[in-house]
Formats: structure tokens, C-alpha cells, sequence
């Protein structure tokens, strides 16, 4: 498959276990009926994805409100989130997945060195350091972009972004309001 996956396209279906529990989750049975949205970053100890994780937990009542279910999909092992954080940590899915089989599915592919030296990408940076974020374990690719899909109750997608660079994620108010 090549391309971007588009508006109108059946969201592709996939299983995974959480960081604490060995028992197989399915995404489609996970928000059977209800909106749902996937974030796609790159791995728990890249600053800006630590950014984007916190600003994710901090608004997660936004998304509640709206009945929408949220995946986050990023490229650490199960293990390093369960030796870092706890459960009750994660107030939404949290999908590891270090070999790339579900953002190959949802054609979420890597950038180059230009996309990864952004300006926007080297702002968002400084502005992790500054709130006191440190770099974690290297894990996947460090030139990995971010995408988000919003996704109905027929497992359509209803919203899709690819980003152009490391930081390119929307807003979570724009996602909200483009898909409930």
C-alpha cells in the first residue's frame, strides 16, 4: 500500500496488548460503536512526544465530553512504559507498537532529516526542556511523523492528518471539532 489512507476509508483493524496485561485488546471492539480517535507519535522518551502526551492527558475531558474513545499508538516497548509509569497514568489506550506494523497499516511513515530539523519541530523542543521534560530511552525511528485519524462508529475515517514534520499534530480542539 502506498499513499495516505483518505476520508471515506475503512479505519484498519488491529490488536495489541497493553503495557500491564498480556490479554489481546482488538480496536474495533475496544470502542464498538462510539467515535473514536488515533494518535500517532514517536516514542515515550522523545521530548515532543512527552509534550504532546501531557497536553493529550490534560485535555482528555474534552474528548470524554464528546463520548470519543482515544488510541495513542508510539514505538516503545510494553516494557518501557510499564518500568516508567502506572496504569492510572494513562487516562486513555496507550498501543505500543516498537516494529511499525500499525502505523504501516495506517501508512504513518517516517520523514527525513529536514522534517525532523523543523523549526516548529526545534520550538516545541525548547519548550518541552523548558517545562522540564528529559529525553528518555531512544526507541523507533527518530524521524518518525505523527498523524491522527478520527474514526466513526462504522470504523470509518472521518478525519485524517498526516503531519509534514516531527511536531505537526493539530490542536485537540480542532480534532474534536472535525469529527464529533
Amino acid at each position: 500500500m502506498t499513499g495516505k489512507l483518505k476520508v471515506g476509508s475503512i479505519a484498519p483493524n488491529f490488536s495489541f496488548l497493553t503495557p500491564w496485561s498480556e490479554e489481546k485488546n482488538v480496536f474495533y471492539n475496544l470502542a464498538e460503536g462510539k467515535t473514536k480517535v488515533i494518535f500517532f507519535l514517536r516514542y515515550y522518551g522523545c521530548l515532543i512526544c512527552q509534550l504532546d502526551i501531557k497536553t493529550l492527558r490534560d485535555q482528555i475531558a474534552l474528548f470524554k465530553e464528546k463520548n470519543i474513545e482515544v488510541f495513542l499508538v508510539i514505538q516503545s516497548y510494553r516494557e518501557t512504559i510499564s518500568n516508567n509509569t502506572q496504569v492510572e497514568d494513562w487516562p486513555f489506550h496507550i498501543v505500543c507498537d516498537p516494529d511499525s506494523h500499525i502505523y504501516k497499516k495506517y501508512l504513518v511513515k517516517a520523514g527525513n532529516v529536514i522534517q525532523f530539523m523543523h523549526p516548529a519541530g526545534l520550538l516545541k523542543l525548547i519548550k518541552a526542556l523548558s517545562k522540564g521534560h528529559k529525553h528518555g530511552k531512544f526507541e523507533g525511528k527518530e524521524t518518525q511523523l505523527p498523524a491522527v485519524f478520527g474514526i466513526n462508529s462504522k470504523n470509518e475515517i472521518i478525519y485524517a492528518h498526516y503531519g509534514k514534520h516531527i511536531s505537526d499534530i493539530p490542536n485537540n480542539s480542532t480534532i474534536i471539532n472535525s469529527i464529533a
